[in-house]
């Protein structure tokens, strides 16, 4: 046993002997020319290393730096920078034949930035094509193998702690690992892909290849993936709201046809807009062109509970900008109202204070065009049978004197609802607006309500009261009263119109009518006179 120990201690000490003769001897540096070039040939781009060492035990040269050049058009800054690179070799080759054959690569902490041109080029497209005659073969000898020889057979790349940009004004993924099994250029290879996007996690894995020398773009990708806590709120516009995302994609040519699942939570839809109180579920299905940064949407559903929104259309990123453009088609039908009461705040839309929504159906049809997060949404929107707990709307006209005597309660019953509707940065505006509200009859007008929620409509009530008609036919006016509303959505008021009730009254002042003097002087003595009265 002793002997046995002793054997293997010597052998110990002559390995360890052997390596470090070769770690001094071994000059592993001499071999950056030969890896630059060869490389260079393979990319189409310059490719610089840092200083090369082996390393015995791990059977790896190490460079300090990696840098591949940028194609020339996107200009001079390196398309790829790397802290260092760790490259697997075979070792007896490496030492006794003096060939480096490489047979897995580990890029740690590289950055990246991905480019378009004006003209739907990508930076990336010419990696891959064949060496010029800038980047001339190395040596040959008598027998036509070239000395020193590069052999790209590798079973494995890996990146850590990697950096990828897209874009001018980038969308980033941070911490990206990348792991290709069995990598060669001329078949389809195995690979996962993780990386923080806006603060959420992502997660790929699929096949990839075989790489399309001529346009690397073009490879072909097949894979899955997934994206949980994705924050909308960092990415570069005014949507808000925490994402999870699942599905496909297959990029074939310059075509990717992505197929997804998601949940969305605390939503924020447009600008000025605040949380979501419930989350909504979307699934989608999008065909995106790489080469002109278009795409079309042809499903895009949008469940909140039982409500479901329904979207299509198309997008495009103008030019070199990360603004995306959209043109879309929103529609919903006889939808539960009471399920989209919590996505009203993602829209910039509240209700009176201490007021609820019970029951209700909703429709809605719409187009949305624009800049994503300054979109112009014009269409109709339309609800029956809506009760509005804790809002009186009949104490509220009622407070306007000619309006006494109408019906109130703690509760207000919409029969039938209506209106145009568009929406923009500026705020929303309501067109033709129909509302009929039992015990009152039918209100309609028009009017805005801006991002901070306030008021300014123009509306006319024909009452069905008979109350309300006795005191106005006692009066010698009709019922239908003009008013305005100001005020904030949570807090509005209710006033007089006095100028429409001058152009009413002077209305009826036609031949068999009182006479504009009469008129006047019984408005005036309405108006103010009754003031007083009620003063003393």
């Amino acid at each position: 046993m002793k002997r046995i120990l002793r054997a293997l201690s010597i052998l110990a000490l002559v390995l360890a002997a052997v390596s470090f003769a070769v770690s001094i001897f071994f000059d592993a540096d001499s071999f950056r020319p030969l890896l630059e070039s060869r490389l260079t040939a393979t990319l189409g781009r310059d490719v610089k290393f840092g200083h090369l060492k082996l390393s015995i035990l791990s059977r790896r040269v190490v460079a300090d730096q990696l840098s591949i050049a940028e194609d020339p058009a996107f200009g001079a800054n390196p398309f790829l920078r790397a802290k260092s690179v760790h490259l697997r070799v075979n070792l007896p080759a490496l030492v006794f034949s003096q060939r480096l054959s490489i047979t897995a690569v580990k890029i740690d902490q590289p950055s990246v930035t991905l480019l378009q041109n004006t003209a739907g080029k990508w930076n990336f497209s010419s990696l891959g094509a064949r060496a010029s005659s800038a980047h001339p073969n190395p040596t040959s000898d008598a027998t036509g193998s070239a000395k020193g020889g590069l052999e790209l057979s590798t079973e494995r790349i890996t990146i850590e702690d990697g950096k990828l940009s897209v874009g001018q004004k980038p969308y980033v993924l941070e911490k990206m690992s990348l792991s290709v099994e069995n990598f060669a250029l001329a078949s389809a290879f195995p690979f996962t892909l993780s990386a923080q996007v806006f603060g959420g996690a992502f997660h790929a894995q699929g096949k990839a290849g075989p790489i399309v020398t001529t346009d690397a773009a073009a490879t072909p990708v097949d894979a899955t993936f997934d994206a949980t806590g994705v924050d909308l709120a960092k990415a570069p516009t005014d949507l808000g709201g925490l994402v999870s995302l699942n599905g496909s994609v297959n990029l074939s040519g310059h075509t990717v046809h992505l197929k997804a699942h998601g949940k969305a939570d605390k939503l924020k839809l447009v600008a000025g807009g605040s949380a979501a109180g419930h989350p909504v579920e979307v699934d989608s299905v999008v065909d995106h062109d790489l080469t002109r940064q278009t795409g079309i949407l042809t499903q895009g559903d949008v469940r909140a509970a039982k409500a479901v929104v329904r979207i299509s259309g198309s997008y495009s990123f103008p030019g070199t900008t990360s603004q995306m453009q959209v043109k879309l088609s929103v529609s919903g039908q006889d939808m539960p109202l009471a399920d989209l009461v919590g996505l009203m705040p993602a829209v910039n839309v509240g209700l009176p204070s201490g007021t609820s929504i019970r029951g209700g159906r909703v429709s809605v049809r719409m187009t949305v065009e624009g800049v994503v997060d300054q979109v112009v949404s014009v269409g109709a929107v339309s609800a029956a049978g809506v009760s509005l707990t804790g809002y009186d709307l009949g104490s509220k006209l009622a407070s306007l004197e000619r309006l006494a005597g109408i019906r109130t309660g703690p509760t207000t019953e919409i029969q039938q609802f209506s209106t145009g509707v568009q929406t923009g940065p500026q705020g929303t505006r309501l067109e033709n607006v129909k509302v009929f509200v039992t015990g009152i009859g039918q209100i309609s007008g028009a009017g805005t309500i801006n991002t901070r929620h306030q008021l300014d409509f123009k509306m006319h009530a024909n009452l069905i009261s008979p109350e309300a008609n006795l005191i106005n036919l006692a009066r010698g006016v009709s019922s239908g009263v003009p008013f305005t509303i100001t005020g904030t959505s949570s807090n509005p008021v209710f006033k007089a119109d006095v100028r429409g009730i001058v152009s009413q009254e002077l209305g009826a002042s036609a031949p068999g009518g009182r006479g504009v003097p009469s008129v006047a002087t019984d408005l005036l003595k309405g108006l103010l006179g009754g003031r007083k009265q009620k003063q003393k």
